[in-house]
């Protein structure tokens, strides 16, 4: 592509050089002066063909620079929106396993079955933390790590071995609805991000 563009650019300056051999000549008999001899028109055309050629190199560095930011900032785009499709998807599992262990909670099932929803939370904690170490947006980032934060408050709840006086568990339900609340808050704040990339449907 690039040498089909270079070539285009060659075949172009050459018919501006005729082009300009032409204006000269006419130009010149038109103000009546002594037409040049042959070395005469060599030095024109010389002189105006370097200044083509100046021109034309100029003309081009500028040409790629603009092409590669614009690359740059699509490829930059579409990572941008990957990131975020990628991100709402992990909230919305952060959600799911925040709500599921609110319910154990006030349901009082703390066995074994909490202690598989302590995998799903290790398992989402791993998702963030992995998310957390690319390159994302500043809002994005941000909102991960608030995220992350209300996962690891739950995950350490649910690792409590000992049982837990009424009042704490009272206590224990009252963070957990609260955390969920936060995670729904969270999601959607992302998907908002994501749809203003482009992202219609995650």
């Amino acid at each position: 592509m690039k040498l089909i563009e270079r070539f285009c650019w060659v075949f172009f300056a050459a018919c501006a050089l005729v082009e300009c051999h032409w204006v000269l000549h006419y130009g010149i008999k038109a103000a009546g002066w002594k037409e040049p001899d042959a070395n005469g028109w060599a030095s024109w055309v010389q002189a105006v063909g370097s200044i083509f050629a100046i021109a034309g190199a100029c003309g081009i560095a500028i040409y790629q620079r603009f092409d590669e930011r614009r690359v740059r900032a699509e490829e930059q785009t579409r990572s941008d929106m990957i990131a975020a499709r990628i991100c709402h998807k992990v909230a919305t599992d952060a959600c799911l396993v925040l709500y599921n262990i609110a319910k154990k909670f006030e349901e009082r099932l703390v066995d074994a079955s909490i202690h598989i929803g302590a995998e799903r939370i290790e398992d989402v904690q791993f998702s963030l933390r992995t998310l957390a170490r690319k390159e994302l947006a500043a809002d994005l980032y941000s909102l991960l790590l608030e995220l992350q934060r209300e996962v690891a408050y739950t995950l350490t709840d649910v690792r409590r071995e000992s049982p837990l006086d009424p009042d704490t568990h009272a206590e224990v339900c009252r963070k957990s609805r609260a955390r969920h609340k936060k995670g729904k808050i969270i999601r959607d704040a992302i998907g908002k991000i994501a749809a203003e990339y482009g992202v219609s449907s995650i």
